[in-house]
């Protein structure tokens, strides 16, 4: 995919056959779930870190002892990158602070707010959440559309013709 960008560049007229499938957009679906936690995974993450806070504050965990640990409990996307977010989410909410040591870090466990939290109010969590549905929307519209408005919409122009760009015409491309 990445290579098809280059595809062109040389002023030549250029063909390009782009194969994908379910399983690649599957791929895509894990990256994003891996990356932006739903609301029950940012409950679990939050209780998981309130369990460790009642032994020993600050909490001293990696994001990768964290994941196996809601692993344990049944979060199926639990990788350090989704622990990051997470965390980020629960800073930006104020129910937790972190603090980088040298190479460690160490989590504090904030007192509970006295009212309830509205977990939109953070846009990391809100902004992986449209990422999400924007992808769903992008993927549901991919597998139905017709092969010519793809083609249409792969072959318009990147930037605008003032910078020199032109669409390429579809009848010069291959389905």
């Amino acid at each position: 995919n990445q290579q098809c960008g280059r595809c062109g560049r040389d002023g030549q007229l250029a063909n390009i056959h782009l194969l994908c499938g379910r399983r690649d957009a599957a791929i895509n679906r894990f990256i994003l779930d891996s990356s932006a936690p739903d609301r029950n995974t940012l409950a679990r993450l939050y209780i998981l870190i309130k369990e460790m806070a009642a032994k020993t504050q600050p909490i001293q965990a990696s994001n990768e002892d964290l994941a196996n640990l809601l692993k344990q409990a049944g979060v199926k996307y639990a990788r350090p990158n989704l622990i990051s977010s997470g965390l980020g989410i629960l800073e930006e909410l104020g129910l937790i602070h972190r603090e980088v040591m040298g190479r460690n870090r160490a989590i504090e466990l904030l007192p509970s707010p006295e009212e309830r939290l509205k977990i939109e109010t953070s846009l990391r969590f809100t902004e992986g959440q449209e990422e999400k549905q924007a992808f769903h929307e992008f993927e549901n519209y991919f597998f139905s559309a017709a092969s010519e408005d793809l083609l249409t919409l792969v072959n318009r122009p990147i930037y605008p013709d003032k910078y020199g760009s032109r669409p390429i015409s579809t009848s010069n491309v291959e389905n």
